[in-house]
């Protein structure tokens, strides 16, 4: 890939076509953008970096991800978000908790929703009941964190697919809002219950 000496690069433009890359899939491109990211020298930016690191974690080019992070002097809520979700999204669940318990003892940056859905879906995944709810304690109680519809849905479907009809049926009255996927979530728990009970 060449740039033309007339074209002007900043770090919105790479951010953009990065962003470009990855929804078109296009790792290859992706990669040569990123090389030219090094030779112009903007890899310092925190814009281009955080693009960086999406697009790594959307190819689940974790290991490329993990440079990045690595490799960048600050370390902000945005990019340890991203690299929450990158682990998450390629089912290396323990480094994705790792990041998560290191980042809130940190001041001044939290989770995001993103970075929560991802951890929830890892304990799905994993099976990990008792840390699903120990994160939905935390991002509520210790963060203040509201709970929308869209980690609302995830947290009801958490608890219903583990029988945890309770938490999910307080969990579900207790939202600011519901929209259908979030009632689709409730009722699919109790036809699960429903199904599963012997004489039903």
């Amino acid at each position: 890939m060449r740039v033309s000496e007339s074209v002007q690069v900043d770090n919105y433009t790479f951010p953009s076509v990065l962003r470009a890359c990855a929804n078109l899939l296009a790792n290859e491109k992706g990669r040569e953008v990123h090389g030219m990211v090094i030779r112009i020298r903007y890899d310092w930016d925190k814009f281009v970096r955080s693009s960086l690191l999406n697009f790594y974690t959307v190819f689940g080019e974790i290991n490329d991800a993990q440079r990045v992070f690595d490799e960048s002097e600050i370390k902000d809520v945005v990019l340890r978000n991203t690299i929450i979700m990158g682990y998450a999204r390629a089912g290396r669940y323990l480094e994705a908790f790792e990041i998560f318990e290191e980042m809130i003892g940190l001041r001044g940056i939290r989770p995001n929703e993103g970075a929560i859905l991802g951890l929830i879906l890892a304990c799905l995944v994993s099976k990990e009941i008792k840390l699903g709810k120990e994160i939905h304690g935390h991002v509520v109680k210790e963060m203040g964190f509201t709970i929308y519809v869209k980690l609302g849905a995830a947290l009801i479907d958490f608890y219903a697919k583990y029988g945890q009809l309770d938490d999910a049926r307080k969990l579900f009255e207790g939202m600011p809002e519901r929209n259908i996927v979030v009632w689709n979530s409730m009722i699919s728990g109790y036809l699960t219950k429903r199904i599963s009970t012997p004489g039903n």
